[in-house]
Formats: C-alpha cells, structure tokens, sequence
C-alpha cells in the first residue's frame, strides 16, 4: 500500500486552520501567501499578496525587517525579531517574528514565517519597568537608609545608607550584613532575619548599632519586611538613624537623675532647717 502525502491544497487547509498568523515572501520580499488567521488579524484582503512586506512595516523598523530578510535569503533562520507593522486599519502592533528558508531542490525560493502579536505582552513589561524606574528612584533618594539582603548579605544600598556609614557601593555589595553591624547587635539581627525569611513572627522595629567606616558608631531603628526580586526572596529593611534621639534621651536622663539630687539635697536641707528652727523656739520657751 502506498503512503499517502498530502497535496499543496491540503497543506494550505491545515495551515489556513492554524490560529497564528503564517506567511510566504518569494525572494523580492513579496508576499505570496498569508493564511486566513493573518489575513482576518490585520484586516487586509488577498489584494496585499505581490506586495512587499515592508510596504506594511513602521518605518521605524524597516531597515531591521530588511536585513532579517536577507539574513534567511542567506540560509540563516530568523528567531523572535520584533517588528512593529500597520494593520490596514491603522493600528500600529507589535509582531514577534519567526521564519526559516524555503526551499526547493536545494534552491531557497522565499521564506516562511509566522507573526505573533507581541504588543500587549510589551506594553506590560514597559508598565513594569516604569514602575521599577519610579520604585528605584523613590528608593535611592528616601530619606531613610535601606538595604536589601539576599542570603544575608547585602545586594543593594541607597544613597542615604552609603552617606551614613561613609561605604562605597563596591564596598558594600556581597558583604555578610554582620560586618556592618556591632557585636552585641548580631544576635538579635540574625534572630530577626531568620525569622523574617522564614515567615515567623518577628519584632516590627528594634535597635542595633551600625559600624562607620572611619570609625565610630551609629544607633540605628531597623524595620524589615520580605519581599520578591526576580523570584526569590529578599530583606527589604529600613534604617533610621536615631543617634541623635538616644544621645538627647541619655543627656535627658542624665539631667532628670541630676534634678533629683538636687531635689534630695534641698528637701534635706528644708528638714534640717525646719528641725533647727524647733529647736530654737523651744530653747526661746525655756
């Protein structure tokens, strides 16, 4: 029994079914065909078959179109080239293209391709970067110093952390976040980390001691909170510089501590005064 194959006819039925857009450009970059789902997507008729496919290209991408071409008239295959092409309607979309030689008896006769409308997708990867720009732009220039740590050490710190501690960005990226970080602070950093990441109950806020890099030390108010970077897990944490308040609060203490002696030492000496005073009245008495 012979093998059946199927007739150009047939091959043009199954490809007229497909719910992509397929086409055919002859060595001139005409096109030749353009199957039904093409035909209906771009709202153009079989009137746009002999004509060359950069008639229909943005004029801002024809010069990419047509070295792409030439590219596959050469033998090489055309892999996701975004072109932006008008729609007979005036639409202006965005196709992720596709194509291969073809051939026959050896000899490349044109190209076959398939177009994917791709402008959506884009449109919400250019809402995304926007977005990303605007959030990069409100973190690099806070008020407060911020940090975000990845397996514990630090893959990102904004103007305000680098001002406060005196570190470069290269010297900070890849660092253990403990090498910023006082001893005595250590313990209750890598406790609370630990149980960020791991989605436990952590303190909202708490106190460490930062190291500067010229020497000395800064209290700072720490606030973390995990978040997604590119699928996986980050510490997005918040520093706030509050030296300044722990320095006034101790000098407050130190002065109210004061004001209380002072306080024991003259009420002592009112009672001393008030029992000198009933000790002459009673020698007057007498």
């Amino acid at each position: 029994m012979d093998r059946w194959k199927p007739d150009a006819d047939c091959l043009k039925r199954l490809v007229d079914q497909i719910g992509e857009n397929v086409f055919i450009l002859d060595t001139k970059g005409r096109f030749v065909f353009i199957n039904r789902h093409g035909l209906k997507t771009s709202k153009y008729t079989r009137a746009i078959l002999g004509k060359k496919f950069t008639s229909i290209v943005a004029p801002r991408h024809k010069k990419d179109a047509t070295a792409a071409f030439l590219q596959v008239l050469r033998g090489k295959r055309l892999s996701n080239l975004e072109v932006e092409v008008i729609y007979k309607n005036g639409k202006h979309v965005l196709l992720e293209l596709r194509g291969e030689p073809l051939k026959k008896d050896g000899k490349i006769m044109g190209i076959v391709g398939t177009a994917r409308d791709v402008t959506a997708r884009n449109k919400a990867e250019d809402a995304l970067r926007e977005a990303e720009e605007k959030y990069e732009a409100i973190v690099e220039n806070a008020g407060d110093a911020i940090v975000i740590l990845k397996n514990k050490k630090i893959t990102y710190a904004n103007k305000q952390m680098l001002k406060l501690t005196g570190y470069t960005m290269k010297e900070a990226m890849g660092k253990s976040m403990t090498h910023f970080i006082t001893k005595n602070s250590i313990p209750a950093v890598l406790k609370n980390y630990s149980l960020r990441m791991a989605g436990k109950p952590a303190p909202r806020t708490y106190e460490i001691t930062i190291k500067k890099k010229g020497g000395g030390n800064i209290i700072v108010e720490v606030y973390g909170t995990v978040v997604t970077i590119n699928g996986e897990k980050a510490d997005f944490v918040y520093l706030n510089d509050i030296t300044a308040r722990k320095k006034a609060e101790h000098e407050l203490r130190a002065k109210i501590k004061e004001l209380e002696k002072f306080r024991k030492f003259a009420v002592g000496r009112e009672l001393k005064m008030l029992n000198l005073k009933k000790k002459l009245r009673e020698l007057e008495k007498k």
